[in-house]
């Protein structure tokens, strides 16, 4: 599948950003492969654990929205505001909702706040689960990845698809981020 995010542009390698990253996931697109998309909703659902409700920023609701009609279980988004979960989070949820929250990748001060949002509301926040696992895990929650970041890297790199020097500063770039 990680080839399919290249010939697509999901995953792009260059210089990108404010923070000069060696990558760019350009998930924004996700909802433009419904295939993609698709495989992805089915990997997720298969990582879902004891959760009957879930959650997902706002860049990810194609993908949550894969993911809930893949499990048949209710979707709240956020509309990525800075105001309460009571305004911010729309979707059907009351007390007591074990829930999953799903990501693109794992950014703790941002999604941090979704977790705390979502426990205003009544939901309790027990699996986190990644598209990408960048090697920055968040604590008190299980924590699931589709792809290992640097394992994706790592066999690139073998099979050539990007060159070594790429490699290296993309390794660079994940350890002193």
């Amino acid at each position: 599948m990680i080839k399919e995010f290249l010939r697509t542009g999901l995953l792009q390698f260059g210089v990108f950003g404010v923070h000069q990253a060696p990558f760019k996931l350009n998930l924004s697109l996700l909802a433009s492969y419904p295939r993609i998309l698709h495989q992805i909703a089915q990997e997720t659902s298969s990582l879902i654990q004891g959760v009957d409700r879930l959650v997902c920023e706002a860049s990810a609701v194609p993908m949550g929205v894969a993911v809930s009609l893949e499990v048949n279980i209710p979707l709240v988004y956020s509309l990525g505001t800075d105001q309460a979960g009571v305004y911010d989070l729309i979707g059907a949820y009351d007390v007591g909702h074990p829930t999953a929250l799903i990501v693109h990748v794992w950014e703790k001060k941002t999604h941090q706040k979704l977790i705390e949002k979502a426990k205003h509301v009544g939901l309790e926040v027990q699996q986190v689960i990644s598209l990408f696992d960048l090697g920055n895990q968040p604590m008190g929650t299980t924590f699931s990845a589709i792809f290992n970041f640097l394992q994706v890297i790592n066999d690139l790199e073998m099979q050539g698809n990007i060159p070594p020097g790429q490699a290296e500063a993309i390794r660079g770039w994940l350890k002193h981020r």
